[in-house]
């Protein structure tokens, strides 16, 4: 029975199915995009079902910005563990830093703000007491590295150091 297929036939077959295989996926996942690109217009960022889901706000004035929220926090200190409590709180802040540079990013703050938001934000509790920790460093890149990537500034030393500033 294989006898009678020839290596161009199979070869050929596998194209095909490869083919529809990347054809399907491409209009499950990237539809808008393609459909932007055979219309002659360039993909909108954010806009395409990718596996990186965009948030951006319909209005930017219904939604308070995340570090304005003072009445979520409590004033009181925390009890955690503090081994696992200060990861625990680090985890929290930098996953609250991703939030604020995606907004300031979307609202498009420029650099004195974007550094005044962060310290409003690191100087709150429980994020004030991670300033004297070796987690300081790993937040500052963190900072760095999506600033950078969500607001496309470049963050000097100076200016993270402003941020831990109380």
């Amino acid at each position: 029975m294989f006898h009678s297929i020839s290596w161009q036939q199979f070869f050929t077959a596998i194209a095909i199915v490869y083919a529809l295989y990347y054809l399907f996926i491409g209009v499950v996942y990237f539809r808008k995009d393609a459909f932007a690109i055979i219309k002659g217009q360039r993909p909108q960022e954010g806009t395409s079902n990718s596996f990186e889901k965009n948030t951006a706000y319909e209005d930017p004035q219904e939604d308070p910005a995340p570090w304005e929220e003072q009445d979520t926090y409590s004033t009181e200190p925390d009890t955690r563990d503090t081994e696992t409590g200060l990861f625990t709180v680090a985890y929290e802040l930098a996953e609250e830093i991703k939030i604020l540079l995606k907004d300031a990013g979307y609202r498009r703050l420029i650099r004195q703000e974007l550094v005044q938001a962060l310290k409003s934000l690191i100087s709150r509790p429980p994020y004030d007491q991670l300033a004297q920790t070796g987690f300081r460093n790993a937040i500052n890149n963190l900072i760095a590295t999506e600033a950078m990537r969500q607001c496309t500034y470049e963050l000097t030393q100076e200016e993270l150091s402003m941020v831990w500033t109380q």
